[in-house]
C-alpha cells in the first residue's frame, strides 16, 4: 500500500511471474496510497485512492478507473504501455471541503453498473473524530449519488474497513401479491 504500486501476478502453466518491475505512463492523475484494486469486465482497473502525500499538498480521496493498454505478448510477461484515467469520483465533506480519508477505503463496481465507494477513515487515526461515509454512485455524466450513509460524530467515532452491497437480507418465501 505504501509503495503507490499495484502488482499483477501472472501464472501461465503454474509458474508465477510478477508484473512489478515497470513504470507506466499514466494519462491522468496517479493514485496515492491506494486500496482494493478491481479489474473490471472490460479490463479497466478500479482503485480507491486515499490521496495521502499527494504532490502539491492537496488532500482528497476518490475512486478512479484507468483503462490499461496491455500487450502481454506470447509469454504473458510484458507490462502495460499506458494507463488512461477515464473516470473519477470525488465528493465534498460535510464542511464543504474535499472529502479526505487518510486511511481505509474501498471501491467496487456493482452488478447494476454503479460504483460503491467506502471512505472508511475520515479524520485522524486513533482520534475521537473518526468518521466514515459509504456512497453509491451512478457513474454517468453527473456521477449522481444514489445512496449516502455516514457514520460517526465528534463524540462517537467510527471507521469502516470495507462495505458490500447486499441485494436483500430476506431469504424467505416471496411476499404474496397484495392484489390477489
Amino acid at each position: 500500500r505504501f509503495g503507490n504500486r499495484i502488482t499483477r501476478i501472472i501464472a501461465p502453466g503454474g509458474a508465477l511471474k510478477l508484473w512489478s518491475d515497470c513504470v507506466i505512463e499514466i494519462d491522468g492523475e496517479p493514485f496515492f496510497h491506494q486500496h482494493a484494486p478491481q479489474v473490471l469486465d472490460d479490463g479497466s482497473l478500479l482503485v480507491y485512492d486515499n490521496g495521502n502525500d499527494r504532490p502539491g499538498g492537496e488532500r482528497y480521496s476518490r475512486a478512479v478507473i484507468y483503462d490499461l493498454a496491455i500487450d502481454d505478448g506470447p509469454d504473458q510477461s510484458a507490462a502495460p504501455a499506458t494507463a488512461v484515467e477515464v473516470w473519477e469520483h470525488r465528493v465534498d465533506d460535510v464542511d464543504g471541503t474535499p472529502l479526505y480519508a487518510a486511511f481505509l477505503g474501498d471501491a467496487d463496481r456493482l452488478a447494476n453498473g454503479n460504483v460503491l465507494i467506502t471512505h472508511g477513515g475520515i479524520g485522524q487515526p486513533f482520534g475521537d473524530n473518526q468518521r466514515a461515509r459509504i456512497i453509491e454512485i451512478a457513474p454517468g455524466e453527473g456521477g449522481d449519488i444514489v445512496f449516502d450513509l455516514q457514520f460517526g460524530t465528534g463524540a462517537v467515532g467510527a471507521t469502516v474497513y470495507r462495505a458490500d452491497r447486499i441485494d436483500t437480507l430476506y431469504n424467505g418465501v416471496l411476499w404474496a401479491d397484495s392484489a390477489n
